[in-house]
């Protein structure tokens, strides 16, 4: 197991925090902006906030009805899942919720080349830094593309002005994340969807 850990898993771990750090962030938007039913109305297209029921989709043939009664839920994402969510119930414990997250798209060569033309080299690289880690910090942001933080706030504000990206003040940091049309800019995308995928931890 130990063997089979250090080949199939650890290689992936770096990705998997990452990751799961950006799913974090949406969902402190979530419910820093909304409350609780925004967060539950965000949920991933597996999982339907229908007051006062959240409808998933759960593998055929497996229907099931779990009833809270102010025991509360926790939600955990899953980095290796690929297929429906799955719930865990152990009548000792408060119910489990575990789900796949999509993966993001990554803007390819071409794009990047067109975008970094658009907007400045900088820029570009400022906007991908926050699209593949959203909830990145103005301070994470300046590290990442190597510039001072007052000029990573600069970049934020013109991109946010531009509606490229949104971003939301908790405590004393300032997370910022790709708006849809933001997202089409860096994957090249044909046209934006009405529904957008949106993610939660």
């Amino acid at each position: 197991m130990a063997g089979y850990c250090r080949a199939a898993l650890t290689p992936h771990w770096p990705a998997a925090d990452r990751t799961l750090a950006g799913e974090r962030a949406i969902a402190q938007r979530h419910l820093l902006t909304g409350g609780a039913e925004q967060m539950l109305a965000n949920l991933t297209p597996a999982m339907r906030w229908r007051p006062p029921v959240l409808e998933v989709d759960y593998p055929a043939g497996a229907g099931r009805e779990i009833h809270l009664r102010g025991h509360g839920l926790t939600l955990i994402p899953s980095y290796f899942g690929r297929a429906n969510p799955v719930a865990l119930v152990d009548p000792a414990l408060p119910p489990v919720l575990t789900y796949p997250i999509p993966r993001r798209a990554t803007p390819n060569a071409v794009v990047g080349n067109a975008l970094e033309a658009l907007l400045g080299r900088t820029r570009a690289e400022v906007l991908s830094c926050i699209a593949r880690v959203p909830g990145r910090t103005t301070s994470e942001l300046a590290r990442d593309a190597g510039v001072s933080v007052s000029t990573a706030s600069e970049h934020a504000h013109v991109l946010r002005q531009a509606k490229l990206i949104a971003s939301v003040r908790q405590a004393n940091l300032m997370l910022h994340h790709t708006t849809e049309l933001g997202t089409a800019l860096l994957t090249g995308s044909p046209h934006i969807e009405t529904h957008p995928r949106q993610l939660l931890v």
